[in-house]
């Protein structure tokens, strides 16, 4: 069986990290639930659009610094749900939205983590659809309902594949037309164990 997943407020906290340095350089102390859009600058973080534009450019500048990226920590149960994969054979693939140049860094980071993969691929904030193609994928773990519905049009990972980990931007997201919800890495786990 073959699995996708993302990277970035998947397995790793780079919002929190990105977090950290917003109230390093602005003395505004932000939490994970001020971000009610995946898209940066259409947050609203203050009333005052000039902070809100300064937050915002602090939160894209710790994006794409590799010292923070390799300072982020892994979520609970992540390294767990590799190693599980791994064990019960399947392949993982890291499907991450970091620029190319970051495959290192993230690499690096995974090492460090003793994280089990097969293959990391940066899309480069591109069209992960694109880079999914062809893996047969039997499993998608995304925190961006856009991602996953755009590898639901061109891949055939199935419908129960589809996994939308649930954070504050996506929460009202695909209401319409749901994902399979989950909280965490470990009902993700499970998840999996039930349907497999």
């Amino acid at each position: 069986m073959n699995v996708a997943i993302d990277l970035d407020e998947v397995l790793c906290k780079t919002v929190h990290a990105a977090i950290d340095c917003v109230l390093e350089k602005t003395n505004i102390d932000l939490t994970i639930y001020d971000f009610n859009s995946y898209t940066i600058d259409e947050n609203k973080w203050t009333d005052d659009l000039e902070v809100n534009k300064h937050i915002s450019d602090c939160i894209k500048e710790a994006f794409y610094n590799k010292d923070i990226l390799s300072n982020a920590t892994p979520y609970g149960g992540a390294v767990d749900l590799l190693s599980w994969m791994r064990r019960e054979g399947h392949c993982v693939y890291i499907i991450t939205g970091r620029e190319p140049e970051f495959l290192h860094t993230t690499v690096e980071w995974l090492k460090k983590y003793n994280f089990q993969f097969d293959n990391v691929i940066c899309t480069g904030f591109g069209n992960k659809n694109e880079y999914s193609k062809g893996l047969n994928l039997s499993y998608f773990i995304d925190d961006y309902h856009e991602n996953l519905q755009g590898i639901r049009e061109v891949s055939a990972c199935p419908q129960k594949g589809m996994v939308l980990m649930n954070r504050p931007w996506n929460i009202n997201a695909c209401l319409e037309n749901p994902f399979i919800r989950v909280d965490n890495c470990k009902e993700v786990k499970d998840y999996i164990k039930a349907t497999i």
